[in-house]
């Protein structure tokens, strides 16, 4: 879990550079300097230590020292002059927000008096537990100082390369990218094109680490694509995705991947939500929900790095088969079951019983992993509140033993069935038949005709019954695996 946050501040908590230019300039006319360089050279040096900056800016100048100095002091003179201009949009709502359950800490290669203006400005300064600046030492050395002893995990956000350098040696360390700063990385864990972005991120890496209580993980990236890699010990790794696979360099990241020399990789799998992250090893011309967003490519880029087939899956888009439900409806269950109907909020006054079976029913399958009821009800219910879903409940003596959640694809163009769920004593074909009876009716009422049959295990032949000559399109998945020796 984070505990610690730590922040560069030029090009991550404010811009500067305006006032930059403006102290460029006026140090010019003040020591009759020539301006010959423009003002692009001059904010090469934002967030540049202040010796860097007499270096490169006025290199011809006896006392550099000084006249950095002087252009020190016309950057806070501007800065004050226009104290909106320079920190980014909601700094002090994420600054403020964060520190609620976090220790904040500034490390900056900024001079002292620098670091108090920006506390001046942004009125931040009570936020944070300690700061630093290049008096103190290198922003190295700071972070020792600030993990010293420390077992929890620390994001540092900055938006340089030796940003992301000074933790490199530091394993609990995550770094995040600030990519609307002043430089340009492609090495990073996590980026952000917002500040506002930040507090998701935590959020987010907060709920990966609640889920893999026990597991050690981490995560490799290369420009915008990011695998996450779950030891799951004796050799085995899990790999799954931080973002979505789209118009990146992935090849880099396999690369990466392959230097580890892993015994044994499975994926993807999805650490965030649990479920088997597949990869989409065909086109369909039109976005599931949810989806992969990954296509043939993909899996074959994999494919020539010695990757294969662990199991296929498939998503059926079928017209409502007539035949089953007439056969369906007249099936009847004996008087100690109870078929029951339950639409959007309402199903979730079961969701004690769903989990039951859900984990009964799924014990067997490939790679399953049980997720606590805290889990389940904390992390796959939230996202599935969002799709508004509709349900299929049987009960055998007023236990729940059977389940079918469904919902409307969220632009009105199908009914989806995403899970069906049964007890293991009750996995016969008249509970199945009759699950399929109360969905279709759940379907015409929604005003449907058409159903998609979302991830269905390919080597399992009873829902294709069902679908049988009416299919429409179909779109297939693929969990892969590779074994090195």
């Amino acid at each position: 879990m984070i505990k610690k946050i730590i922040f560069d501040l030029d090009g991550t908590l404010w811009q500067t550079s305006n006032s930059y230019i403006y102290s460029y300039q006026q140090v010019c006319k003040k020591y009759n300097i020539k301006n010959t360089v423009s003002n692009e050279v001059v904010l090469q040096y934002l967030g540049v230590k202040l010796s860097g900056v007499a270096e490169g800016l006025f290199k011809d100048v006896i006392n550099q020292q000084e006249v950095a100095k002087d252009a020190m002091y016309y950057s806070i003179e501007y800065i004050l002059n226009h104290p909106n201009e320079c920190c980014y949009e909601n700094l002090y709502e994420v600054i403020s927000t964060l520190s609620k359950d976090n220790e904040l800490y500034l490390i900056s290669n900024c001079p002292k008096q620098y670091l108090d203006i920006f506390f001046k400005v942004s009125k931040t300064k009570e936020f944070f537990k300690e700061y630093y600046t290049i008096e103190n030492g290198s922003k190295i050395e700071h972070l020792k100082k600030i993990t010293n002893n420390y077992t929890d995990k620390a994001i540092f956000v900055g938006d340089a390369k030796d940003d992301y350098e000074a933790i490199l040696n530091h394993q609990r360390i995550v770094f995040c990218y600030a990519s609307y700063g002043y430089k340009k990385i492609s090495e990073y864990d996590y980026k952000l094109s917002s500040l506002l972005e930040l507090i998701n991120i935590i959020t987010q890496i907060n709920q990966k680490d609640e889920m893999l209580k026990g597991y050690l993980y981490e995560v490799i990236s290369e420009n915008d694509t990011n695998i996450t890699l779950i030891d799951k010990g004796n050799d085995l790794y899990y790999f799954g995705f931080v973002n979505k696979v789209l118009d990146c360099d992935l090849e880099k990241v396999i690369k990466k991947l392959e230097q580890r020399k892993l015994k044994k990789v499975i994926g993807p799998i999805n650490g965030n939500t649990w479920y088997s992250y597949r990869f989409a090893s065909d086109e369909f011309d039109f976005k599931l929900y949810p989806d992969c967003n990954n296509d043939e490519n993909t899996l074959n880029l994999f494919k020539k790095y010695g990757y294969y087939v662990i199991q296929n899956y498939v998503s059926t888009l079928a017209d409502i088969n007539h035949k089953i439900w007439n056969r369906a409806k007249r099936i009847k269950l004996g008087k100690d079951y109870e078929i029951i109907k339950v639409k959007k909020d309402e199903c979730f006054s079961y969701l004690d019983e769903i989990y039951d079976v859900a984990v009964d029913a799924f014990s067997k399958a490939p790679y399953y992993e049980e997720i606590s009821k805290e889990d389940f009800n904390q992390f796959y219910v939230s996202g599935i509140k969002k799709l508004k879903p509709d349900m299929v409940l049987i009960f055998h003596n007023k236990k729940l033993v059977a389940f079918n959640m469904l919902y409307s694809d969220p632009e009105e163009r199908f009914y989806v069935s995403k899970t069906t769920a049964i007890k293991s004593k009750y996995q016969h074909s008249l509970i199945i038949l009759k699950l399929a009876d109360y969905s279709f009716q759940l379907l015409t009422e929604a005003g449907f005709d058409k159903v998609l049959y979302h991830f269905q295990n390919d080597e399992t032949k009873s829902m294709q019954v069902i679908f049988k000559n009416l299919l429409i399109k179909q779109k297939h998945y693929v969990l892969l695996g590779k074994t090195n020796d």
